[in-house]
Protein backbone atom coordinates (compact mmCIF):
# COMPACT_ATOMS: atom_id res chain seq x y z
CA UNK A 1 0.00 0.00 0.00
CA UNK A 2 2.84 2.41 0.81
CA UNK A 3 4.29 1.81 -2.66
CA UNK A 4 0.96 2.73 -4.26
CA UNK A 5 0.73 5.95 -2.20
CA UNK A 6 4.32 6.88 -3.11
CA UNK A 7 3.60 6.26 -6.80
CA UNK A 8 0.42 8.32 -6.71
CA UNK A 9 2.25 11.15 -4.91
CA UNK A 10 5.19 11.09 -7.35
CA UNK A 11 3.21 10.87 -10.60
CA UNK A 12 1.94 14.50 -10.72
CA UNK A 13 5.38 15.85 -9.78
CA UNK A 14 6.96 13.73 -12.52
CA UNK A 15 4.46 15.05 -15.07
CA UNK A 16 5.09 18.65 -13.98
CA UNK A 17 8.84 18.15 -14.44
CA UNK A 18 8.20 16.77 -17.91
CA UNK A 19 6.10 19.85 -18.61
CA UNK A 20 8.96 22.09 -17.47
CA UNK A 21 11.67 20.15 -19.33
CA UNK A 22 10.13 18.60 -22.46
CA UNK A 23 12.36 16.22 -24.41
CA UNK A 24 11.47 17.95 -27.66
CA UNK A 25 13.01 21.20 -28.82
CA UNK A 26 10.95 24.38 -28.44
CA UNK A 27 10.32 24.53 -32.22
CA UNK A 28 8.99 20.97 -32.45
CA UNK A 29 7.08 20.89 -29.17
CA UNK A 30 3.42 19.98 -29.39
CA UNK A 31 0.89 22.78 -29.28
CA UNK A 32 -1.08 20.69 -26.81
CA UNK A 33 1.67 20.69 -24.14
CA UNK A 34 1.64 23.73 -21.87
CA UNK A 35 2.76 24.76 -18.41
CA UNK A 36 0.09 26.89 -16.73
CA UNK A 37 0.01 29.14 -13.67
CA UNK A 38 -3.05 28.35 -11.54
CA UNK A 39 -4.54 31.09 -9.36
CA UNK A 40 -7.89 30.87 -7.60
CA UNK A 41 -10.18 31.31 -4.62
CA UNK A 42 -11.67 28.42 -2.61
CA UNK A 43 -14.40 28.05 -0.02
CA UNK A 44 -15.05 24.95 2.14
CA UNK A 45 -18.28 23.58 3.56
CA UNK A 46 -17.81 20.90 6.19
CA UNK A 47 -19.36 17.44 6.41
CA UNK A 48 -21.64 16.74 9.37
CA UNK A 49 -18.97 14.74 11.25
CA UNK A 50 -16.56 17.68 11.05
CA UNK A 51 -19.28 20.19 11.96
CA UNK A 52 -19.54 18.57 15.41
CA UNK A 53 -16.20 20.21 16.33
CA UNK A 54 -15.56 22.95 13.76
CA UNK A 55 -17.37 25.58 11.71
CA UNK A 56 -16.40 27.00 8.34
CA UNK A 57 -14.48 30.20 8.08
CA UNK A 58 -13.75 32.49 5.18
CA UNK A 59 -12.40 31.25 1.86
CA UNK A 60 -8.75 31.30 0.89
CA UNK A 61 -6.56 31.94 -2.15
CA UNK A 62 -5.01 29.09 -4.11
CA UNK A 63 -1.83 29.09 -6.21
CA UNK A 64 -0.13 26.35 -8.19
CA UNK A 65 1.31 25.00 -11.42
CA UNK A 66 -0.54 22.92 -13.97
CA UNK A 67 0.88 20.90 -16.85
CA UNK A 68 -1.31 20.11 -19.83
CA UNK A 69 -0.58 17.31 -22.26
CA UNK A 70 -3.30 16.59 -24.80
CA UNK A 71 -6.46 15.95 -22.76
CA UNK A 72 -4.72 15.32 -19.42
CA UNK A 73 -3.96 18.01 -16.86
CA UNK A 74 -1.76 17.51 -13.81
CA UNK A 75 -1.33 20.16 -11.13
CA UNK A 76 0.39 20.87 -7.86
CA UNK A 77 -1.20 23.63 -5.76
CA UNK A 78 -1.38 25.07 -2.25
CA UNK A 79 -4.22 26.62 -0.27
CA UNK A 80 -5.62 26.76 3.25
CA UNK A 81 -8.81 25.25 4.60
CA UNK A 82 -9.66 27.65 7.44
CA UNK A 83 -11.85 26.38 10.30
CA UNK A 84 -13.02 27.68 13.68
CA UNK A 85 -13.08 25.36 16.70
CA UNK A 86 -16.52 25.52 18.31
CA UNK A 87 -15.53 24.99 21.95
CA UNK A 88 -12.69 27.47 22.41
CA UNK A 89 -13.31 29.71 19.35
CA UNK A 90 -9.75 29.31 18.06
CA UNK A 91 -8.90 29.21 14.39
CA UNK A 92 -7.44 26.13 12.75
CA UNK A 93 -5.73 26.50 9.38
CA UNK A 94 -5.29 23.30 7.41
CA UNK A 95 -2.47 23.87 4.94
CA UNK A 96 -3.50 21.79 1.94
CA UNK A 97 -0.86 20.77 -0.59
CA UNK A 98 -2.75 19.20 -3.48
CA UNK A 99 -1.70 17.00 -6.37
CA UNK A 100 -4.44 16.78 -8.97
CA UNK A 101 -4.94 14.73 -12.14
CA UNK A 102 -7.78 15.70 -14.48
CA UNK A 103 -9.14 14.47 -17.79
CA UNK A 104 -10.50 17.13 -20.14
CA UNK A 105 -13.66 16.39 -22.11
CA UNK A 106 -14.87 18.90 -24.67
CA UNK A 107 -18.58 19.60 -24.31
CA UNK A 108 -18.84 22.33 -26.93
CA UNK A 109 -15.98 24.70 -27.67
CA UNK A 110 -15.10 26.77 -25.56
CA UNK A 111 -16.85 24.80 -22.77
CA UNK A 112 -15.03 21.81 -21.19
CA UNK A 113 -15.74 19.29 -18.44
CA UNK A 114 -12.82 18.21 -16.24
CA UNK A 115 -13.00 15.27 -13.85
CA UNK A 116 -10.44 13.45 -11.77
CA UNK A 117 -8.95 13.06 -8.34
CA UNK A 118 -6.67 14.76 -5.87
CA UNK A 119 -4.20 13.68 -3.22
CA UNK A 120 -4.04 16.10 -0.31
CA UNK A 121 -1.46 16.64 2.40
CA UNK A 122 -3.30 18.34 5.27
CA UNK A 123 -1.07 20.09 7.80
CA UNK A 124 -2.87 21.63 10.82
CA UNK A 125 -1.29 25.00 11.56
CA UNK A 126 -1.96 27.73 14.09
CA UNK A 127 -0.62 30.43 11.76
CA UNK A 128 -1.19 31.54 8.20
CA UNK A 129 2.16 31.80 6.48
CA UNK A 130 5.75 31.00 7.23
CA UNK A 131 7.02 29.77 9.63
CA UNK A 132 4.30 27.19 10.11
CA UNK A 133 3.44 26.42 13.74
CA UNK A 134 1.82 23.01 14.03
CA UNK A 135 -1.37 22.77 16.04
CA UNK A 136 -0.36 20.75 19.10
CA UNK A 137 -3.46 18.55 19.31
CA UNK A 138 -3.66 17.42 15.69
CA UNK A 139 -1.31 15.52 13.42
CA UNK A 140 -0.79 15.96 9.68
CA UNK A 141 -2.63 13.52 7.47
CA UNK A 142 -3.11 12.47 3.89
CA UNK A 143 -6.40 13.08 2.18
CA UNK A 144 -8.18 12.28 -1.06
CA UNK A 145 -10.72 14.16 -3.13
CA UNK A 146 -12.91 13.62 -6.16
CA UNK A 147 -13.24 16.70 -8.32
CA UNK A 148 -15.57 17.89 -11.06
CA UNK A 149 -14.92 21.12 -12.95
CA UNK A 150 -16.55 23.16 -15.67
CA UNK A 151 -14.01 25.18 -17.64
CA UNK A 152 -14.32 27.95 -20.15
CA UNK A 153 -11.38 28.44 -22.53
CA UNK A 154 -11.00 32.22 -22.47
CA UNK A 155 -7.90 32.26 -24.71
CA UNK A 156 -5.62 29.64 -26.22
CA UNK A 157 -4.76 27.24 -23.36
CA UNK A 158 -6.17 29.66 -20.76
CA UNK A 159 -9.10 28.47 -18.68
CA UNK A 160 -11.58 29.90 -16.22
CA UNK A 161 -12.72 26.95 -14.07
CA UNK A 162 -15.52 26.48 -11.57
CA UNK A 163 -15.09 23.36 -9.47
CA UNK A 164 -16.43 21.23 -6.67
CA UNK A 165 -14.36 18.75 -4.61
CA UNK A 166 -15.52 16.13 -2.15
CA UNK A 167 -12.54 15.74 0.17
CA UNK A 168 -11.63 13.90 3.36
CA UNK A 169 -8.64 12.99 5.45
CA UNK A 170 -7.76 9.30 5.35
CA UNK A 171 -6.24 8.89 8.84
CA UNK A 172 -9.21 10.17 10.84
CA UNK A 173 -12.76 11.26 10.18
CA UNK A 174 -12.11 14.65 11.76
CA UNK A 175 -11.78 16.53 8.49
CA UNK A 176 -14.08 16.11 5.52
CA UNK A 177 -16.18 18.38 3.41
CA UNK A 178 -16.95 20.00 0.09
CA UNK A 179 -14.80 22.64 -1.52
CA UNK A 180 -16.09 25.05 -4.14
CA UNK A 181 -13.79 27.34 -6.04
CA UNK A 182 -12.96 29.38 -9.06
CA UNK A 183 -9.56 29.25 -10.72
CA UNK A 184 -7.89 30.77 -13.72
CA UNK A 185 -5.09 28.94 -15.51
CA UNK A 186 -2.75 31.00 -17.70
CA UNK A 187 0.25 29.83 -19.77
CA UNK A 188 3.66 30.62 -18.28
CA UNK A 189 5.60 30.38 -21.53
Amino acid sequence: MKLVVRYLCAWPIFCLVLGLCPAQSAESASDDQELLLLVGYTRNFLHRDTIANYTESIGSPQIGLMSQLDNWLVSLSVNYKMLHHIEDNTRLNLLSIQEQTLYRLRIYHPLYLFSGGKLLYLYPSETLGIPLRKDGDLSPELGVAATLQIGLEIARHSYLNFYMDLWRGTDTKKFQGREFGITIALPLF
